[in-house]
């Protein structure tokens, strides 16, 4: 499990939007980065993102049409195990580039204000939908973890899901799950 999500920068978020603030559709991507100790938590694993990795889509004003398995994931994973955060951590075996989760936008304009986005994702509403839900869990479980400390080599799974949605004051926000 992924106690806390983390972008290494701003601009590793800013880079995903500027797709829908381009195009007005609806983005998706696979969240590319590294897992570390979360001090906040005995034993606590936080998820770090260094960029994110959009496969090819096709988006629409209300949702998106993302071909899965996507058939570049191996070859993306093998080119993020050949990088690492630092020299120490490549001496030690950790830090390694890795498919951390997903990443999707459901940022609707303000009919009213179109730079103020639309909250709809809320305690009075929802957070995930049905087929989110689904669709993160199946996702969850095609990215097992791997352990030793299990007979079959795999126990549960570190994969997350973030969503990207508006603010009650019309802003951004970036909220993270595990189904």
């Amino acid at each position: 499990m992924v106690d806390h999500i983390e972008f290494a920068s701003k601009e590793v978020v800013d880079r995903f939007i500027d797709g829908w603030r381009k195009g007005g559709t609806q983005r998706f991507g696979f969240l590319m980065g590294r897992y570390e100790p979360y001090a906040e938590v005995p034993m606590g694993i936080k998820a770090v993102v260094e960029a994110i990795h959009e496969p090819p889509q096709q988006g629409e004003v209300d949702g998106l049409t993302v071909v899965l398995p996507w058939e570049d994931e191996k070859r993306i994973s093998e080119l993020g195990s050949w990088c690492y955060d630092d020299a120490e951590m490549r001496n030690n075996g950790q830090g390694k580039i890795q498919i951390l989760g997903q990443i999707f936008t459901d940022l609707t304009p303000r009919p009213d204000d179109r730079s103020k986005l639309v909250y709809k994702r809320h305690p009075q509403s929802f957070n995930m939908s049905s087929l989110e839900v689904q669709f993160a869990a199946k996702m969850q479980a095609n990215h097992p973890t791997p352990t030793k400390a299990s007979r079959t080599g795999e126990y549960g799974s570190r994969f997350v899901t973030v969503i990207v949605t508006g603010t009650q004051d019309g802003g951004v926000d970036v909220h993270g799950f595990q189904v």
